[in-house]
C-alpha cells in the first residue's frame, strides 16, 4: 500500500511522543505497523517494541499487517493491556479471579437479596445479562476511583434510586472476591506498581517503543500507565493512535480527555500527526460523518472515491413499520446482488434487534448481522442501517434524564456514537426511526444530504421535520 503524505509523516516522526489522530477509515492500523517496522529497521529490536490493543480482532488485524512488512516470524509483541499488566505483574504470582467466577458472586448476591422492581431495567439489562450488568457498573466504580454515588452522578443516572441495592451489591462482591484479583484490580495493581521507581524502571527498561492503538478509549489508570512507562530519563518513546469523535466508552471510564490531555506529559518532546483521508467510504458518506461532528481535522475521501448516494433518513408511525421498512430495504438490496456480508444493522441497545430479525424472516432476509454500535467499531461494510435513531433511543433515555450537571457529557457520548455508526458504511446509509427524530440528525436535513424515505408496506414514511 503507498502511504499518503500524512501517515508518511506519522511513520517518520522522531518525537518521543507522538500522537496521531486518525479519523475514521483513514488506515490508522497500516501507518502504526508500518511505524513499528521503521523502528525496527533503524536498529530498534524487534521484542522490545510492544505495541497495546483492546480487542482480539485489534489485536489480530495489526499483527497480519507486521506479519506483512516484517515476515511472519517477526518479534514485535501485540498485547491487551490487561495482558501486559498480567506479565509484568507475574512474578508476585497473584491470585486471580475468572470473569465466570466474579458472576457467579454477584448472581449469588442477587439471589440472596433480589432487588427492587425496576433495578434491571434502571441498568438496561435483561434477566440474562444482570449479573453482567451489575460488574460492568462495579468495574466503572473501580476505574472511576469513585464512589457508588459518585458513578451514579457521572454516568448511570437512571441508577439513583438504587444506591443501597449497589452499595451492598458492592459490599458482598468484595467480601467474597476477597484477596483475588478481578480484571479491573488487575490493571489498578499494575498502576500501582508502576508509581513506585524500581518496578517503573524494571518495565521501562525492557522497552524502547509503547504504541498505543484507540487512545480514544483509554481510561484513567490505563493513561497513566502509558504516561509512567514513558516519562523520566532514558524512558521509551510512545506513538498513541486515536480519534476522538469515536471516544464510546465512558461507561467503563474512558473518554476522549486522555487523548485530548496526552501529550501534556511531553512538552517540547511531543508532535502530532492527523490523518484525514478517508480509504473507507464514499464521498456522501464522508460528507456525512463530517456534519454530525465538525473538527478541526475533518476527514476527506480519497482522491479517486467514487461519489456514492446520499444517506436515506426514514421515520415510520411506529417501531412494528420501522422494522418492516429496513427489512424491506434489506430485501431490495439484495436483489441488486448485495450479499449477506456486504450489509448489518445497527442498533443502540440489544432490545431493539429481536424485532427487526423477526420481521426480515418473515420478509425472506435471513442472516443479515445485527451488531451494536458499540459492537460494530473498529468494522465496516458496504451498506449499513442505523435502526432506532430517535429521541430516547439515540441519545438514550437514560442520557435525557441525567442530572443537569451530568447531562452534556452524556449527550455528547451518544452524539459521537451516531458518528461512529455512519462511518462504519462504505457505500450506503440508511437512517431510521419511530416517533420523534433524534436531535443529533439536524445536519442530515439539509436538502444535499436527505433522500425521500421510502415507505414500509401499508405504512407512510413520517415527513422530516
Amino acid at each position: 500500500m503507498t502511504l499518503t503524505a500524512e501517515q508518511r509523516r506519522a511513520v517518520a516522526s522522531k518525537a518521543h511522543a507522538l500522537e496521531v489522530r486518525a479519523g475514521a477509515g483513514t488506515g490508522k492500523t497500516t501507518t502504526l505497523a508500518h511505524r513499528l517496522a521503521r523502528l525496527a529497521a533503524e536498529g530498534a529490536p524487534e521484542h522490545r517494541l510492544l505495541a497495546v490493543t483492546f480487542t482480539r480482532d485489534a489485536t489480530v488485524a495489526l499483527e497480519r499487517k507486521l506479519a506483512i512488512i516484517l515476515g511472519r516470524g517477526h518479534g514485535v509483541r501485540v498485547s491487551s493491556f490487561h495482558a501486559w499488566a498480567a506479565r509484568e505483574l507475574a512474578p508476585e504470582e497473584p491470585r486471580y479471579l475468572a470473569q465466570d467466577d466474579a458472576r457467579r458472586i454477584v448472581l449469588r448476591a442477587l439471589q440472596r437479596r433480589p432487588p427492587r422492581l425496576g433495578f434491571s431495567s434502571a441498568l438496561g439489562a435483561g434477566s440474562e445479562d444482570l449479573a453482567s450488568r451489575v460488574l460492568g457498573f462495579l468495574s466503572f466504580v473501580k476505574n472511576a476511583e469513585t464512589s457508588v454515588g459518585g458513578a451514579i452522578d457521572r454516568q448511570f443516572p437512571a441508577l439513583a434510586p438504587y444506591v443501597a441495592e449497589l452499595e451492598s451489591l458492592a459490599e458482598r462482591y468484595a467480601e467474597e472476591k476477597r484477596d483475588r484479583l478481578d480484571y479491573d484490580d488487575l490493571l489498578l495493581r499494575f498502576r500501582d506498581r508502576m508509581r513506585g521507581a524500581t518496578f517503573r524502571m524494571d518495565v521501562s527498561s525492557r522497552l524502547d517503543h509503547l504504541a498505543v492503538d484507540e487512545f480514544q478509549d483509554v481510561n484513567a489508570p490505563q493513561a497513566e500507565v502509558v504516561r509512567l512507562a514513558t516519562t523520566g530519563p532514558e524512558a521509551p518513546s510512545v506513538t498513541v493512535v486515536g480519534d476522538a469523535r469515536q471516544s464510546i466508552y465512558a461507561f467503563r471510564g474512558g473518554g476522549p480527555q486522555h487523548l485530548d490531555r496526552f501529550l501534556d506529559a511531553y512538552g517540547k518532546h511531543g508532535a502530532r500527526v492527523p490523518l484525514t483521508v478517508c480509504f473507507r467510504s464514499t464521498r456522501a458518506i464522508v460528507r456525512a460523518g463530517n456534519a454530525l461532528l465538525p473538527d478541526a481535522h475533518p476527514l476527506r475521501a480519497r482522491p479517486k472515491a467514487p461519489p456514492g448516494v446520499e444517506p436515506t433518513l426514514a421515520g415510520y408511525d411506529d417501531g412494528l413499520a420501522e422494522a418492516r421498512g429496513v427489512a424491506e430495504h434489506l430485501a431490495a438490496l439484495r436483489e441488486t446482488g448485495a450479499q449477506p456480508q456486504d450489509c448489518v444493522v445497527l442498533v443502540r441497545a440489544r432490545s431493539l434487534a429481536s424485532r427487526f430479525v423477526e420481521e426480515a424472516r418473515e420478509r425472506g432476509v435471513d442472516d443479515v448481522p445485527v451488531a451494536t454500535i458499540h459492537a460494530a467499531k473498529g468494522l465496516e461494510w458496504d451498506h449499513v442501517v442505523l435502526l432506532g435513531a430517535r429521541e430516547g433511543g439515540l441519545p438514550s433515555s437514560h442520557a435525557l434524564r441525567a442530572a443537569p450537571a451530568a447531562q452534556p457529557s452524556l449527550l455528547e457520548e451518544e452524539r459521537r456514537l451516531l458518528y461512529v455508526a455512519v462511518t462504519r458504511a462504505r457505500k450506503t446509509l440508511m437512517v431510521t426511526w419511530a416517533g420523534t427524530p433524534s436531535r443529533f440528525l439536524a445536519p442530515l436535513r439539509e436538502p444535499a444530504a436527505v433522500v425521500a424515505a421510502r415507505p414500509a408496506r401499508r405504512k407512510r414514511a413520517a415527513a422530516i421535520a
